[in-house]
């Protein structure tokens, strides 16, 4: 399992993840992004976090675990670096967890007035790469998220041919890992054992 965290986490925040998933047996890695956490150096761009990614998923490789064997997860911002890497062939399964539709989007959300084309830099837009996307994919968001709306969980999935969409009834933006984190283990884990 290749995890893309969010915006609000780090690698210390996950490790109850790491060991779940470990004590099923099930290989993680944990890609930290430019200026969070560990890596706190280099620039947080777009472009910067997809290299990060893709450099990590080309040491598994040199390390004998290709595409075949990798399932993608990605929660929040990182669901946009997860579809990514998909779109490039990095991996056989996807699950994004809480994912929105593009950064342009969640913008006008919060700044409905000002055309989010004069500040917003990074477009991670997944709902453009979504019918590109050809690998098997399960889309979980929580239906009482107030951050990302569960709407735009809605639109990526059906962008998605033959997506499976999970809600969490009461779910919301960042207690799926704590209220809901035994059925979020076990949606990733029967990703990674269905090879």
């Amino acid at each position: 399992v290749a995890f893309f965290h969010g915006n609000a986490q780090e690698l210390g925040d996950l490790s109850h993840l790491a060991t779940a998933l470990t004590e099923r047996g099930i290989g993680i890695l944990f890609v930290e992004y430019p200026g969070y956490g560990l890596a706190k150096r280099g620039p947080t761009t777009e472009a910067n976090i997809y290299a990060v990614a893709d450099a990590a998923l080309s040491d598994l490789q040199a390390h004998g675990i290709g595409h075949e064997r990798i399932v993608l997860v990605g929660h929040s911002l990182g669901t946009g670096v997860a579809a990514e890497m998909a779109l490039r062939g990095r991996g056989d399964r996807l699950l994004l967890i809480s994912p929105y539709t593009s950064m342009d989007d969640m913008a006008q959300r919060f700044l409905p007035i000002v055309p989010a084309s004069f500040y917003v830099r990074d477009h991670f837009d997944t709902l453009s790469k979504a019918p590109r996307l050809r690998l098997p994919t399960v889309v979980v968001h929580g239906d009482s998220d107030s951050l990302i709306p569960v709407a735009m969980g809605r639109r990526v999935s059906d962008a998605i041919a033959g997506a499976e969409l999970v809600i969490f009834a009461r779910g919301s933006h960042n207690d799926l890992f704590t209220r809901e984190r035994g059925r979020l283990v076990q949606l990733i884990a029967d990703q990674a054992t269905i090879h």
